[in-house]
């Protein structure tokens, strides 16, 4: 059993004697450290820098140093055997909705929900400067706000999150979409970008990407109507503000019931030119869904992933990311088909799996493989891709009960 030496105050967290396991040609990274956590690995986020996987994840830990603890890890092949190795901050309470982006300089940029006291949306900046350095900011303390944030890294590299704020009024419900910016260090700026007439609840399962010439990205979940939005953002330079267009909010699907957590992503295929891809789940139909627009057809194209292995309830969590190489999709998500298909109602079997898409014959095909399996497999999932176009993915199991784990996953070869 690994132990996990630490310190309670922005301390270095060193994983030793790390187990690897291998599922098919998927290894797989833990992070099992039972002694100390009751939660390890909610929320997780994955970012790339220089080569190193750096993960962010929230932990609660009833044992000896208790308390809820944001953590940014990565998995350092310097040392041996190799480890995770990373940083630990500590909360008033627990949190929800991490995200995080690493820019060029490899400062961390995250944001989150707490759900401790104020139920408001925070960022917070991590660097190393004779020691990691936590610049916390409360970006949003209006109503409930922050679920579903969403972060990226705009051209000017500032940080930029799209999120759902919800109004507290029992008797008045309503929820709008909400884009915030940094304008300097520690000072921000909120938009409203759509109300929804503040009769409608929009803005939930928001996600959002920035493509290469900084215009923002956004799809999101209306509940009043059951459908997936889309709005897209064009930073001036010269007013210096986000101009929204708001008089094109975009219908991608709305038929039933459809449009759960919703991942976005811009492919870059030519040198002008972006595609726009989004998957989602299909409520109503129980399945994933695959959304295409590009800038040959105004209009958004979707497509159903037909996955012949899976009953009802496959890909209620997808985390969609693109191989830059080609701008094909690539898209982790939560398999719990098998729950849906059993006649035991407490089973709880699940699978984490990997969907590659790829054209014949003119025509998006995809092939789909399991990384792991067993029960709630693949829960709080995270994807991206690395430059040779290898997808990691970040993910924790067994969520719903104590052994809760941190893990990933990623097809490189363990040898450097």
């Amino acid at each position: 059993m690994k132990q996990l030496f630490l310190n309670i105050i922005l301390s270095l967290v060193l994983v030793s004697g790390l187990n690897y396991k291998v599922y098919g040609d998927w290894p797989v990274f833990m992070d099992e450290t039972n002694e100390l956590s009751k939660w390890i690995g909610s929320n997780t986020s994955i970012s790339l820098f220089e080569g190193n996987h750096n993960i962010a994840y929230y932990e609660y830990r009833d044992y000896g140093c208790q308390g809820d603890f944001l953590n940014i890890v990565y998995f350092d092949f310097s040392l041996n055997p190799p480890a995770l190795t990373g940083w630990d901050y500590p909360l008033n309470g627990p949190i929800s909705d991490i995200n995080m982006e690493i820019d060029s300089l490899g400062q961390a940029h995250i944001c989150y929900h707490s759900q401790a006291y104020d139920w408001d949306l925070y960022y917070i900046k991590a660097y190393w400067d004779n020691g990691m350095q936590w610049e916390v900011v409360n970006v949003d303390d209006e109503s409930i706000s922050g679920q579903y944030a969403s972060l990226k890294i705009d051209i000017l590299g500032r940080p930029c999150i799209s999120y759902y704020q919800e109004n507290q009024n029992p008797n008045d419900y309503y929820g709008v979409l909400k884009f915030a910016y940094e304008i300097e260090p520690g000072v921000w700026q909120n938009l409203v970008i759509d109300d929804g007439g503040y009769v409608n609840n929009v803005g939930l399962y928001t996600s959002m990407d920035i493509d290469q010439h900084g215009n923002a990205h956004i799809s999101y979940y209306d509940s009043t109507n059951g459908s997936l939005k889309y709005i897209s953002g064009i930073w001036n330079p010269v007013e210096q503000n986000w101009n929204w267009d708001l008089n094109n909010i975009q219908v991608i699907d709305c038929e039933g019931i459809t449009g759960w957590n919703s991942s976005i992503a811009c492919a870059r295929p030519f040198n002008n030119f972006d595609l726009v891809r989004v998957c989602y789940y299909d409520v109503s139909n129980k399945r994933l869904k695959h959304a295409l627009k590009d800038p040959a057809n105004p209009n958004w194209r979707v497509y159903e992933m037909n996955n012949n292995n899976s009953g009802p309830g496959y890909g209620y969590e997808s985390h969609l990311s693109v191989d830059s190489h080609n701008g094909l999709p690539r898209i982790c998500y939560y398999d719990n088909s098998y729950n849906y298909n059993t006649q035991n109602p407490i089973a709880k079997f699940a699978r984490l799996k990997y969907a590659a898409g790829y054209y014949s014959g003119g025509y998006l095909h995809w092939n789909i493989d399991t990384i792991i399996e067993g029960a709630n497999a693949g829960w709080d999932s995270s994807i991206i891709m690395d430059s040779n176009g290898n997808p990691i993915i970040s993910y924790i199991n067994n969520w719903r009960i104590r052994e809760n784990n941190l893990k990933y996953n990623t097809v490189l070869s363990l040898t450097q």
